[in-house]
């Protein structure tokens, strides 16, 4: 799909795993140029190469991380604000439970590499998928598809100082 985001800027803290690793490679699929921003070095390098290889035009490391997510939402909505005049759009997207794809979507420090029964077993996910309206599980491509389109002008240019739900309904900000 193109978004027209080739060559766009982009900055993912906790890039590296997960739903960072998700937006990566949907940022990549689009051309963008990418700094991955975490505090696994060796998995945000193996993030980088696995966004070269989809496309990205370039894709940097940062080590560490930002963001706490009120001061993040209470930056996009006045940034939107002050700067939307300028044609600037900041919005913020809430990612519902996500479990990683596979055991090389976390890095090696990550709670979630000793497994799934590590942080939720089956018993855990079936109990909280019955209190999400849609009945199933966000996945890191339902946040990177989100990211994306809403960082899209041409796709997204109306959208401004939102904050964006993608928990399969789990959450409603």
């Amino acid at each position: 799909m193109d978004l027209g985001l080739a060559n766009a800027r982009v900055l993912v803290t906790g890039g590296a795993s997960n739903i960072g690793r998700g937006i990566v490679h949907g940022f990549a699929a689009e051309g963008a140029r990418i700094v991955i921003a975490d505090v696994d070095e060796a998995q945000a390098a193996k993030v980088r190469a696995e966004a070269v290889e989809r496309g990205a035009a370039e894709a940097e490391l940062a080590l560490g991380d930002l963001t706490t997510k009120a001061a993040l939402i209470a930056l996009a909505r006045t940034t939107a604000k002050e700067h939307g005049r300028h044609g600037i759009r900041s919005n913020v997207v809430c990612p519902g439970l996500v479990l990683p794809d596979g055991p090389g979507a976390v890095g090696a420090a990550s709670l979630r590499a000793a497994g799934q029964d590590a942080v939720f077993n089956e018993q855990q996910i079936d109990y909280l998928t019955k209190d999400i309206p849609l009945r199933r599980l966000t996945d890191a491509a339902d946040i990177a598809n989100a990211v994306t389109w809403i960082s899209s002008a041409r796709a997204a240019r109306q959208v401004t100082g939102q904050v964006i739900s993608v928990s399969g309904g789990y959450t409603m900000p």
